[in-house]
């Protein structure tokens, strides 16, 4: 009896890992034919520069568009249960590089969505013939999409701040522990970006940055940058001699402005669209609803 319970337990065990080995074998399949029809698509969608700027138009599309739902939705949860936030800050290497203008075009097209639905809803229930609430309405609908379209820029924008702030700290804890007047320069550099009032170092606190220095050995830092490097757009290996080292350097401050005057931009831009011009539209369709009775 003990023994033919014994078997039993053997052929059951047995069987659960093959079904185990078997789901882990389906599990890589199905990862392999993604990556495959990615590179199908990929490959469509590079043919052509339109092809491509629409691949990209509609990637910073759906960015904006997940992000907002997440922070709209889940924002409410996290304030209303009083959970903690997630930690850490994280940012998405595509969308730091992405045209200035396909982000733009695909802001106004996610604010412009929201204005015609409201507008859509408001016809549908209260007709075109009340003037009293079809105008306010319509103003009212374009300041919303103004606000949204500004959310979707910040969006992009805080995806690029987190960058800016993550390599301008990888670079300074990087060129401050050398010794020589191009490393000095560096260094200056990378200080002078502390002083923009939406970049700081990724700790959060620049007294933090002393307590990273003693954490990372000049071996991690250089994996770390081998390991990273594509994010800005540099595609060689960084060896370990001081002529490598300030070719990458070099490199990553070009980037870092290039990125920051593209995050300046559309930051000034969104101020200008989420502040007096969404406050314009707003005032004048509460105005005239309210006095519309009279």
């Amino acid at each position: 009896m003990v023994y033919m319970v014994n078997t039993f337990l053997i052929i059951l065990r047995n069987g659960v890992i093959v079904v185990k080995a078997s789901n882990n074998n389906y599990k890589i399949k199905i990862k392999h034919n993604l990556k495959l029809y990615r590179k199908k698509i990929d490959l469509v969608f590079n043919r052509t520069a339109i092809l491509a700027g629409l691949k990209s138009y509609l990637y910073i599309f759906f960015i904006m568009f997940r992000d907002l739902l997440s922070k709209i939705f889940f924002g409410f949860i996290i304030s209303y249960f009083k959970l903690k936030k997630p930690s850490g800050e994280n940012y998405n290497s595509k969308i730091v590089t992405s045209n200035k203008k396909e982000v733009i075009a695909a802001a106004r097209t996610l604010g412009a969505t929201t204005s015609l639905i409201i507008i859509y809803v408001i016809i549908r229930y209260s007709g075109i013939n009340d003037l009293n609430i079809l105008v306010p309405g319509i103003l009212i609908a374009i300041a919303m999409g103004q606000q949204i379209e500004s959310a979707g820029m910040e969006v992009i924008i805080s995806h690029m701040r987190v960058s800016l702030s993550t390599w301008n700290t990888v670079l300074y804890v990087f060129a401050k522990r050398k010794r020589g007047h191009n490393w000095k320069e560096i260094v200056e550099e990378t200080e002078m970006f502390w002083m923009h009032p939406q970049i700081h170092p990724v700790s959060g606190f620049s007294e933090s940055l002393k307590k990273i220095e003693g954490k990372l050995s000049e071996d991690k830092i250089i994996r770390h940058i081998n390991k990273n490097r594509e994010e800005i757009n540099y595609y060689v290996h960084v060896e370990d001699n001081n002529s490598s080292k300030l070719k990458f350097t070099d490199h990553t401050i070009k980037f870092l402005h290039n990125i920051r005057d593209k995050h300046d931009s559309l930051y000034e831009i969104r101020e200008r669209i989420g502040t007096w011009t969404y406050i314009i539209y707003l005032g004048t369709g509460t105005i005239i609803w309210l006095i519309s009775p009279f």
